[in-house]
């Protein structure tokens, strides 16, 4: 929990647990002396990596798109013969 002079009340951060399967955050709330007794919040998060890794796959994605393309010189290739056609015969 931290302390800040400006804050009445203590502000608690929370713990990261990163796996690739997820995230687990352990914060705790807040502390009673009387009671002798601690809030604590538990949140998991399922694959919050995942989210991460496909963030830099698109990325890298868009870098490979930017880059331009060498291509060949195109080559002058020769023109088959047109072939020409014979008007149809009226009547036949």
């Amino acid at each position: 929990m931290n302390q800040y002079e400006t804050m009445r009340e203590p502000i608690g951060t929370p713990d990261v647990y990163t796996t690739a399967s997820g995230d687990l955050y352990l914060s705790i709330l807040n502390i009673d002396g009387a009671q002798q007794s601690v809030g604590v919040a538990i949140v998991q998060t399922p694959l919050v990596v995942w989210i991460w890794i496909a963030v830099m796959l698109m990325g890298l994605g868009g870098l490979v798109g930017v880059i331009p393309s060498r291509r060949r010189a195109a080559v002058a290739r020769p023109v088959a013969e047109a072939v020409i056609a014979q008007p149809a015969r009226e009547g036949a």
